[in-house]
């Protein structure tokens, strides 16, 4: 039985869209993440950056889920 497969192909992000990202993202939690920096690889967005709990990582993750189409590769904020 073949299983249809959907391949989500969101628009292209610049540099500027990022920048702004970041911006609302540390308006958002207060600027409880240190050396925010995101990235887009192989059409995905990966977070970087250090926070002091697990609930800032995951509240970072979850405001770009709700806020772009892009999908998070990957979560690489280092809880310290």
């Amino acid at each position: 039985m073949n299983i249809p497969t959907f391949e989500h192909e969101a628009a292209p992000i610049s540099r500027d869209e990022l920048d702004r990202l970041e911006n609302q993202l540390q308006v958002q939690l207060n600027g409880r993440i240190r050396n925010l920096h995101l990235s887009i690889e192989n059409g995905s967005l990966v977070l970087c950056g250090r926070v002091h709990t697990y609930y800032a990582k995951q509240l970072a993750q979850q405001f770009l889920m709700n806020t772009t189409d892009l999908p998070i590769s990957a979560n690489d904020i280092d809880v310290l």
